[in-house]
Protein backbone atom coordinates (compact mmCIF):
# COMPACT_ATOMS: atom_id res chain seq x y z
CA UNK A 1 0.00 0.00 0.00
CA UNK A 2 2.73 1.85 1.08
CA UNK A 3 4.47 1.50 -2.33
CA UNK A 4 1.72 2.45 -4.56
CA UNK A 5 1.02 5.81 -2.75
CA UNK A 6 4.61 6.53 -3.20
CA UNK A 7 3.82 5.85 -6.37
CA UNK A 8 0.80 8.13 -6.97
CA UNK A 9 1.84 11.13 -5.54
CA UNK A 10 5.49 10.42 -8.06
CA UNK A 11 3.42 10.66 -11.20
CA UNK A 12 1.22 13.18 -9.94
CA UNK A 13 4.10 15.48 -9.08
CA UNK A 14 5.60 14.87 -12.69
CA UNK A 15 2.20 15.49 -14.46
CA UNK A 16 1.99 18.30 -12.23
CA UNK A 17 5.85 19.26 -13.38
CA UNK A 18 5.06 18.89 -17.19
CA UNK A 19 2.14 21.32 -17.17
CA UNK A 20 3.40 23.37 -15.05
CA UNK A 21 6.39 24.22 -16.97
CA UNK A 22 5.22 25.77 -19.68
CA UNK A 23 2.66 27.84 -18.81
CA UNK A 24 5.16 29.57 -16.36
CA UNK A 25 7.97 29.12 -19.26
CA UNK A 26 8.89 32.42 -21.25
CA UNK A 27 8.80 31.91 -24.70
CA UNK A 28 12.16 32.23 -26.48
CA UNK A 29 12.94 32.12 -30.12
CA UNK A 30 11.91 30.60 -33.18
CA UNK A 31 14.51 30.24 -36.02
CA UNK A 32 15.09 28.85 -39.39
CA UNK A 33 18.26 27.88 -41.04
CA UNK A 34 19.46 26.13 -44.18
CA UNK A 35 21.78 22.88 -43.16
CA UNK A 36 23.90 21.95 -46.02
CA UNK A 37 24.75 18.57 -44.65
CA UNK A 38 23.25 15.54 -43.00
CA UNK A 39 23.41 16.24 -39.39
CA UNK A 40 22.86 14.17 -35.72
CA UNK A 41 19.84 15.21 -32.99
CA UNK A 42 19.99 12.35 -30.46
CA UNK A 43 19.34 9.18 -32.19
CA UNK A 44 17.59 10.79 -35.26
CA UNK A 45 19.96 11.32 -38.43
CA UNK A 46 18.29 14.40 -40.24
CA UNK A 47 18.93 14.66 -44.30
CA UNK A 48 20.36 18.36 -45.12
CA UNK A 49 17.59 21.00 -45.55
CA UNK A 50 15.78 23.89 -44.48
CA UNK A 51 14.89 23.27 -40.70
CA UNK A 52 12.66 25.57 -38.33
CA UNK A 53 14.24 25.29 -35.05
CA UNK A 54 11.41 26.06 -31.76
CA UNK A 55 13.38 26.55 -28.49
CA UNK A 56 9.87 28.22 -27.38
CA UNK A 57 10.16 26.92 -23.69
CA UNK A 58 13.45 26.66 -23.16
CA UNK A 59 13.29 26.71 -19.46
CA UNK A 60 11.34 23.40 -19.52
CA UNK A 61 14.58 21.99 -21.92
CA UNK A 62 12.54 21.07 -24.77
CA UNK A 63 13.80 21.75 -28.37
CA UNK A 64 11.63 21.18 -31.79
CA UNK A 65 13.33 20.61 -34.98
CA UNK A 66 11.34 20.47 -37.77
CA UNK A 67 12.11 20.15 -41.66
CA UNK A 68 10.02 22.22 -43.53
CA UNK A 69 7.19 21.49 -45.70
CA UNK A 70 6.55 18.08 -44.10
CA UNK A 71 9.93 17.31 -43.50
CA UNK A 72 11.76 15.10 -41.09
CA UNK A 73 11.51 16.34 -37.20
CA UNK A 74 12.98 15.76 -33.38
CA UNK A 75 12.02 16.84 -30.21
CA UNK A 76 14.74 16.74 -27.82
CA UNK A 77 15.66 17.27 -23.94
CA UNK A 78 18.38 20.55 -23.66
CA UNK A 79 20.27 22.22 -20.81
CA UNK A 80 20.83 25.79 -20.86
CA UNK A 81 24.18 27.19 -21.95
CA UNK A 82 25.62 30.32 -20.90
CA UNK A 83 27.99 32.75 -22.87
CA UNK A 84 30.26 35.50 -20.88
CA UNK A 85 28.63 38.19 -23.40
CA UNK A 86 25.44 38.27 -25.54
CA UNK A 87 25.80 36.49 -28.98
CA UNK A 88 26.02 38.60 -32.11
CA UNK A 89 23.92 36.09 -34.08
CA UNK A 90 21.67 33.65 -33.77
CA UNK A 91 23.24 30.03 -34.69
CA UNK A 92 23.05 26.40 -34.58
CA UNK A 93 26.58 25.27 -33.41
CA UNK A 94 27.98 21.16 -34.63
CA UNK A 95 30.34 19.07 -33.40
CA UNK A 96 32.49 17.58 -36.65
CA UNK A 97 34.03 14.42 -36.73
CA UNK A 98 35.29 13.38 -39.86
CA UNK A 99 32.43 13.61 -42.33
CA UNK A 100 29.53 13.03 -39.12
CA UNK A 101 28.01 16.34 -37.82
CA UNK A 102 25.93 16.16 -34.64
CA UNK A 103 24.22 19.75 -33.17
CA UNK A 104 25.23 20.72 -30.02
CA UNK A 105 24.45 24.54 -29.62
CA UNK A 106 21.63 26.82 -30.35
CA UNK A 107 22.35 30.39 -29.72
CA UNK A 108 20.08 33.50 -29.99
CA UNK A 109 21.31 36.87 -30.99
CA UNK A 110 21.23 39.31 -28.24
CA UNK A 111 21.19 36.39 -25.52
CA UNK A 112 24.07 34.89 -23.54
CA UNK A 113 21.33 31.79 -23.12
CA UNK A 114 21.44 28.82 -24.96
CA UNK A 115 20.74 25.68 -25.59
CA UNK A 116 23.24 22.67 -25.52
CA UNK A 117 22.32 19.52 -26.18
CA UNK A 118 23.25 16.35 -24.42
CA UNK A 119 26.36 14.44 -25.91
CA UNK A 120 24.97 11.10 -26.68
CA UNK A 121 26.71 7.21 -26.66
CA UNK A 122 27.39 7.21 -30.23
CA UNK A 123 28.97 11.01 -30.17
CA UNK A 124 30.81 9.87 -27.39
CA UNK A 125 31.67 6.76 -29.27
CA UNK A 126 32.98 8.65 -32.16
CA UNK A 127 34.58 11.44 -29.82
CA UNK A 128 36.91 8.94 -28.58
CA UNK A 129 37.64 6.92 -31.39
CA UNK A 130 38.16 9.98 -33.43
CA UNK A 131 40.73 11.25 -30.67
CA UNK A 132 42.43 7.65 -30.42
CA UNK A 133 42.73 7.32 -34.00
CA UNK A 134 43.91 10.96 -35.19
CA UNK A 135 45.67 11.72 -31.48
CA UNK A 136 46.51 15.31 -32.38
CA UNK A 137 43.20 15.79 -34.08
CA UNK A 138 40.39 17.94 -32.68
CA UNK A 139 37.07 18.46 -32.86
CA UNK A 140 35.90 20.99 -35.31
CA UNK A 141 32.89 23.03 -34.66
CA UNK A 142 30.51 24.29 -37.49
CA UNK A 143 28.35 27.59 -36.80
CA UNK A 144 25.23 27.88 -39.16
CA UNK A 145 23.74 30.97 -38.97
CA UNK A 146 19.73 31.17 -38.39
CA UNK A 147 17.33 33.65 -38.60
CA UNK A 148 14.94 34.46 -35.86
CA UNK A 149 11.28 35.00 -36.17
Amino acid sequence: MKKNTLSIIAILGLTTLLVASPVSATPSAVMSASIPFEFTVGKTVLPAGQYDVKTNYVSSGVLLIQGRDGGPSVMILANTAYSRKSMNETSLVFNKYGNQYFLSKIWTAGEDEGCELHKTPAEREISRAYRLAKSNAHVETVTIAADRH
